[in-house]
């Protein structure tokens, strides 16, 4: 299990919770395990009734999201690249992200506020409930900035103007 998972369940479990309407708390979804023959590998990467499959590419230093869907879910897979994933529920003001890498699978119940940023390039699957068509997809989203890049290209909280993501700190000399 990813040591990241809050509530551990299989693959195959959070995706019957999403199909039957149950959301999961945690964003982060445990990757399936591949079914590996001699030609090489198929790993799930979601099961059910979906609407749409979209590859997104994003340039490095992109800013993405900052919105929440009305009824629409979808789950956002790392192909290639680094997302940092952004949400929050939009009664609360406490906002959590997440550093994704190659084969992370990141999940978005409707409601919830996300935004993602990409450090470097990256390229992502995302695959929603309903269909992906642009006007579609505009129409039942609701724009809520909570992220946004500064004058340097920093992503910090647009309420506050801190950053959003931790700088490490330095060492303390010995």
């Amino acid at each position: 299990m990813n040591p990241l998972l809050k509530e551990p369940m299989t693959f195959e479990q959070y995706m019957a919770r999403v199909m039957a309407g149950v959301y999961p708390e945690n964003p982060l979804v445990q990757r399936a395990i591949p079914f590996l023959n001699p030609a090489g590998s198929i790993e799930n990467v979601a099961l059910g009734q979906l609407g749409g499959v979209a590859v997104i590419r994003s340039e490095a230093n992109a800013m993405r999201s900052n919105h929440y869907h009305r009824t629409d879910w979808h789950f956002m897979v790392v192909l290639e690249g680094t997302m940092i994933y952004f949400s929050k529920k939009r009664e609360d003001p406490q906002v959590t992200s997440l550093e994704l890498k190659h084969g992370d699978i990141v999940f978005t119940a409707p409601g919830i506020i996300h935004a993602t940023y990409f450090p470097e390039p990256t390229t992502i699957l995302a695959i929603s409930r309903l269909s992906r068509t642009h006007d579609q997809h505009e129409a039942d989203l609701v724009r809520e900035p909570m992220i946004r890049l500064d004058e340097r290209g920093v992503p910090v909280f647009t309420s506050t103007g801190e950053e959003a993501i931790p700088r490490p700190r330095p060492r303390p000399e010995e």
